[in-house]
């Protein structure tokens, strides 16, 4: 059963990128966002922990309820759940990533928040030899201008399934601002490191617009209460929503393609399964357990379209061959 969470940040949201911050090669960072499902699902876990009372050393000394260890798994560990998401809610109405093989023609995109969509079909054609499968190639034709694909935008979740020709697009711009903030550098004590530094950049979102996220499991959680969510203990109100905002089993009339709701980890053994994707973003963090740097790893971005469903947060898209 999934449980759904409405979230509204108090101020900003920081999740810094993948630069590393060592004296006297970076002075700034790159911010990610919406925040990673890793962000969320740790976020999620501190929340649990802090409401039942449980102190970061006993976790992680592996001293508390069984039932805790099963809802939110064990420190140093991967959550036993999927975070969907997150979405942008803006005035009541759900914005999801757009499908990497959707695409429309550029000086719409320049020019409107209206497109015309035209979706990848596959490509038979004895004029083109690949080593790919037949099903493994997919084109899509404009009629004026040089197409671009529609990944890295939103949609609304309803226009996912219409088939319509015409659907309203929007920019991450849409939602939410970054604002750059100038901080002190720490050092490994966590003592101020003098003379040195640092500027990042937070996201802040727009007035009327929230992030919505699912997850894949029911939490010992209160139906409403504080999340901190990134970096520098930023924070935030959530409340667990009575109806999901996304219907993730919806039928269409075509063969099914499947659409990563979230961040997905690079996988090789799912390679011949990718269909359309975007930049690979990359990702480190910092183990609290451990007191060091996570290893960097590759993300496909939210948006991406895969052949077959992988997992829990994937959802099911038609093709509609007949442009």
């Amino acid at each position: 059963m999934n449980t759904w969470f409405e979230y509204q940040p108090v101020d900003t949201v920081f999740c810094k990128g993948a630069e590393p911050m060592e004296m006297g090669e970076h002075h700034s960072a790159s911010s990610i966002f919406p925040p990673p499902p890793e962000t969320i699902a740790g976020a999620l876990r501190s929340a649990v922990l802090e409401q039942q009372k449980i102190s970061i050393p006993d976790y992680y000394q592996g001293n508390v309820d069984k039932e805790i260890i099963t809802a939110i798994g064990r420190a140093g560990q991967k959550a036993p759940f999927e975070i969907i998401g997150p979405f942008f809610l803006n005035c009541k109405e759900c914005y999801v990533p757009a499908p990497y093989f959707w695409f429309t023609e550029k000086t719409q995109l320049k020019n409107n928040s209206k497109v015309t969509i035209y979706r990848a079909r596959p490509l038979s054609t004895s004029l083109i030899k690949s080593d790919l499968p037949a099903s493994r190639l997919y084109w899509a034709k404009g009629k004026k201008d040089i197409l671009t694909t529609l990944g890295g935008h939103y949609i609304k979740m309803t226009d996912l399934f219409a088939q319509k020709e015409q659907i309203e697009v929007k920019k991450s711009s849409d939602f939410f601002i970054f604002e750059q903030r100038t901080g002190i550098a720490l050092s490994h004590n966590r003592t101020v490191r003098e003379g040195h530094l640092y500027s990042f950049n937070h996201g802040r979102l727009k007035n009327n617009v929230k992030l919505v996220f699912g997850i894949t499991t029911t939490l010992p959680l209160t139906d409403r209460g504080v999340l901190k969510l990134g970096g520098e203990q930023r924070f935030g109100y959530y409340r667990i929503l009575s109806k999901p905002p996304l219907q993730l089993e919806q039928q269409t009339n075509n063969d099914h393609h499947y659409m990563s709701l979230s961040l997905y980890p690079v996988n090789q053994a799912h390679a011949d399964m990718l269909i359309a994707t975007g930049k690979i973003v990359y990702i480190g963090g910092w183990d609290m357990q451990r007191g060091f740097h996570k290893p960097m790893r590759g993300f496909w971005p939210a948006g991406t379209v895969f052949k077959e469903k992988i997992s829990d947060n994937f959802i099911a898209i038609g093709g509609n061959y007949e442009k």
